[in-house]
């Protein structure tokens, strides 16, 4: 189910995207939109990568350096006496990790609104791979405040990506099956109406992309279900969604539903890394 984002970040992101080049002029240029929510979020990340807090500073140090890092007109001081002075980020250090976790859960919606923004695809998925690291961070923090996070899902969710209504499909399945050992032993879970979620979008997916119920149909009648690791199958998900938001009609949902698995999957022991599976450059 697990499936590493193959995509590698292009130049745009060695000094940032749109970033100011310094020219004979002295007065630096004005940034473009999307320099403005890339200095944003480098900023950002500066400030969660010093707050002390492990492993969100570490995932946050290196999403700096994969955002290009933090623009400054004159970082060795050596531009006119009337230079600007550093910008500052918009948010505060957090104190707490209840702090941390409340900064998380406002400033991660901004990256998806960057990542269905951005006309770029590298950068679009960047912020989503971002977005996906950021909600498992919270989500952590929240696991061990006792303050677990309840998934959201998103009504529906259309792919076009054959692996994704593969992955989708698989785990209707096997949920089905936990479903019916959950009912065997009168346990109550969400197994059931997972099930019944997944299944509607790998349908969905399948008749829009027009492949339904032909030889190019990717799903399978019968799947392997051994020992089902259920944090690994929404982790699985989770991946895949972010994939899929690339080239969704609507990003905003595969986003979520990427979130809410993200969500599921870290009470359910699961992690992620900083960037899973985005290659940086290694002279960025």
């Amino acid at each position: 189910m697990k499936r590493l984002l193959a995509p590698v970040l292009t130049l745009l992101l060695l000094t940032g995207c749109g970033v100011r080049i310094e020219t004979s002029d002295p007065t630096p240029p004005e940034p473009s939109a999307a320099e403005v929510v890339r200095q944003r979020e480098a900023l950002r990340a500066e400030v969660l990568s010093e707050a002390g807090f492990a492993p969100v500073a570490a995932h946050a140090a290196e999403q700096l350096v994969a955002l290009g890092g933090v623009w400054e007109a004159w970082p060795d001081g050596d531009g006119p006496t009337d230079a600007p002075t550093r910008q500052s980020a918009d948010i505060s250090a957090p104190t707490s990790e209840s702090e941390l976790a409340d900064l998380l859960a406002t400033t991660t919606p901004d990256l998806i609104e960057a990542s269905i923004a951005a006309q770029e695809p590298p950068i679009a998925l960047l912020y989503s791979v971002i977005a996906l690291s950021r909600t498992a961070d919270e989500a952590t923090l929240r696991g061990e405040l006792g303050e677990p996070l309840a998934p959201t899902w998103p009504e529906l969710v259309v792919t076009a990506v054959p692996s994704t209504i593969r992955a989708l499909d698989e785990a209707a399945y096997i949920l089905d099956t936990v479903a019916a050992q959950d009912a065997a032993a009168g346990t109550e879970s969400t197994a059931k109406a997972d099930s019944a979620r997944f299944r509607a979008w790998a349908e969905a997916s399948a008749e829009a992309l027009g492949v339904a119920a032909t030889e190019d149909d990717p799903r399978e009648a019968v799947y392997e279900a051994i020992d089902a690791d259920l944090g690994s199958l929404f982790a699985g998900l989770a991946r895949e969604l972010l994939v899929a938001s690339a080239s969704s009609s609507d990003p905003a949902s595969t986003l979520a539903a990427m979130q809410a698995a993200a969500e599921q999957a870290v009470a359910l022991g699961e992690s992620f890394g900083a960037l899973e599976g985005v290659a940086v450059p290694a002279n960025s």
